[in-house]
């Protein structure tokens, strides 16, 4: 499932390279969404120990620039905040 969140996070910086804001936004919450259910079922399982603390950064950080690049201000700002209370 990392590798699937991996690839949505290639998939959303490369529209915004190719200046497709909208789609780079919709694969950055894809990502973010699958995410979170990885995190929920580590939860479940009691393997919290085994959460990518790395991979929810980034995955917070692009979605955050996605926001941003979409000019949602308010929504990037909630997701730099959700980076720094995970530090």
């Amino acid at each position: 499932m990392e590798e699937e969140v991996h690839r949505l996070l290639e998939e959303s910086a490369t529209s915004k390279v190719r200046k497709n804001v909208t789609e780079a936004l919709l694969k950055a919450k894809e990502a973010a969404s699958k995410e979170k259910k990885i995190r929920q079922l580590r939860e479940q399982t009691g393997s919290l120990d085994q959460v990518n603390i790395d991979l929810t950064f980034y995955v917070f950080y692009n979605l955050a620039n996605m926001y941003h690049a979409n000019n949602l201000y308010q929504e990037a700002l909630n997701s730099y905040t959700i980076i720094l209370k995970n530090k």
